[in-house]
């Protein structure tokens, strides 16, 4: 009887998830007005209920400050077009999304104010290490660097571990408003911040 209702919450739960906004976006729906669901965990829609070819190697939100207290309000996105950079500690080995911003640009997610993200497409993984990660405008400045470094360990994202301490590719998880870490925030070059 206890595993009949454990299923069923969880048959609920997903549902529900479902029904909060991972489905396409449709042309011309709120996407292209600059909302696409800043501060939400980014793999958790899309690379578990959207198409392959939407499917990301990393993503999240960028803020004006780490004062947000919610994130409904487009004012406080840092607006334009936003590139990861991801460079391994040891090595030096940098992968850099601007590289590709060709697809890049292709791509529906580019009108979400605020958010970054790298395509499978693009780069479909990063090797198991420790990153340096950086957030820079379309432009070339640098807007935000991690202090820690970011350990990445090159398996795929689990919705039931998205803050996973050892493969920290979804951002969001972690980063979020009254979360274990501040959301990201430029810490330079602001004004680069539309």
């Amino acid at each position: 009887m206890i595993k009949k209702i454990t299923s069923s919450l969880f048959f609920l739960a997903l549902v529900s998830f479902g029904l909060t906004g991972c489905e396409e976006e449709e042309e011309g729906s709120a996407e292209t007005a600059g909302i696409h669901f800043q501060g939400k965990d980014c793999l958790a829609c899309h690379n578990i209920d959207l198409k392959s070819d939407k499917h990301l190697t990393i993503a999240g939100t960028l803020y004006k400050s780490h004062d947000i207290l919610k994130n409904d309000s487009l004012d406080d996105m840092c607006g334009g077009s936003l590139y990861v950079r991801f460079i391994e500690t040891t090595t030096g080995v940098d992968y850099n999304a601007s590289s590709y911003s060709a697809i890049h640009q292709e791509s529906d997610g580019i009108d979400g104010k605020g958010n970054f993200f790298v395509l499978k497409r693009e780069i479909s993984s990063i090797p198991s290490g420790n990153y340096a990660v950086q957030i820079w405008s379309e432009d070339g400045y640098l807007l935000a660097a991690s202090k820690d470094a970011h350990p990445i360990s090159n398996s795929s994202y689990s919705l039931s571990n998205s803050s996973d301490s050892s493969n920290r590719l979804s951002c969001n998880a972690c980063h979020k408003i009254n979360g274990s870490a501040l959301p990201l925030y430029v810490q330079q070059n602001s004004a680069k911040c539309q």
